[in-house]
Order: C-alpha cells, then structure tokens, then sequence
C-alpha cells in the first residue's frame, strides 16, 4: 500500500510542490558545491529524488559528476527520466528503497535528501546512508524545522489524491498529522546522525 500512495502522489507533487521547494534545492547545491571536488568526477547519491531534485540541480553545476537520482515511487522516476531526457541530462533514475540500499559500502563522496527522511525509518534508513557513503565523503540533507509551515504544498499534494488516508499511520508511510515535523526539533536530526556513526555533524535554518 506505502508504494501504491507514494505512486498517487507523485503526479501532483511533480507538478507543483516540487517547484515551491526550487530554492531549497539551490541552497542544497550551495552546500553540495563546497562538500565536493567537481573536477574528480563525484558519485553522487540523491535519496528520495521524486521527480529529481535536487539531483537535476547538482548536474547541471557539476556535468561530470556520476549522479544516481532514486525514489521509492516508480513513478517518480519515470517522471524524473522524463525530465533528464528533455535536459540532455545522463544522471541515472531508479527505485531505491532508502531503508535497504543495494549499493555497495563506501560507493559515494556525497548523499543527499531533501525532504525525505521524515517518512521513512530512520533507525534503518541513516545507518545504510552511513554504510553507502565514503569514509571522507559527506550527507547532506533537509528536513523540516520545527514552526514551519514550508511542508503545507507537499500535505495539500499528497491530501488531494489520497484523502483521510493521508492521516492514516498504519496505511501510509507519510502520516500528514505527525511525520512532516518530526525532525524539526533542537537536536533531534543532529543526534540521530551521530548514534548512526557520523562525525562532525552541523545543522543550520535556511529561511
């Protein structure tokens, strides 16, 4: 059922969340930029892409990086092909299941998720992003803050096509009532990246 929804939503969510949230992507290749030697042709891991973003960002700044964009939602990357074909773009769409990655230990120099780990299991999802990422490689990734209202595009995309079940724990993986915030308090991200094995962890509010 968690796929069949994510599959439901992903339309909507392509076609006007994704672009209320551009300047978060900007800023996350801001800081992609700085985490990265563009000249060494990085391999890029973008978790939780939807229709590829910020992964479509990070390549048209750095077009020899080796990017793999994935989301849990085929549709997602079918859309996000779409979007790489009319770019001219080679970054690489498929499923991935964030909780069980198939990419071997310390395959990538940077992993990045916007706006995704709210909605999965992080006790299993951080571990594997630690387990898939370089030893002197980096994480970067975006999570609500407590007292915002910046997730309100993405609950109204996916309350439109599914409905009360948008509220439903045990039915849907995204849980509109409680999930979109649950990251967003003092510490709370800083110390789950920790426990996982990540060291100089850093946190920062982007408006």
């Amino acid at each position: 059922y968690a796929a069949a929804a994510w599959n439901r939503a992903a339309p909507s969510y392509a076609s006007g969340p994704m672009l209320h949230y551009a300047p978060l992507h900007e800023k996350m290749l801001t800081e992609s930029l700085e985490l990265v030697d563009i000249d060494d042709g990085p391999h890029i891991l973008d978790l939780a892409s939807a229709a590829g973003e910020p992964a479509l960002s990070l390549w048209r700044h750095m077009p020899t990086a080796d990017i793999v964009a994935t989301d849990y939602a085929a549709t997602n990357t079918i859309l996000g092909r779409s979007r790489a074909y009319r770019a001219g773009s080679d970054v690489v769409f498929q499923f991935a299941d964030m909780e069980d990655l198939q990419f071997d230990d310390d395959s990538f120099d940077l992993v990045t998720c916007c706006l995704g780990l709210m909605y999965v299991d992080r006790s299993e999802a951080i571990p594997e992003m630690f387990r898939v990422v370089k030893p002197q490689g980096a994480v970067l990734a975006a999570v609500h803050a407590s007292g915002s209202d910046y997730h309100r595009p993405f609950e109204a995309a996916v309350r439109s096509v599914l409905g009360e079940a948008a509220d439903d724990q045990d039915a849907v993986p995204c849980n509109m009532g409680t999930r979109p915030l649950s990251l967003g308090g003092e510490g709370v991200l800083t110390g789950e990246l920790e426990e996982a094995g990540f060291e100089r962890v850093k946190c920062e509010r982007f408006e």
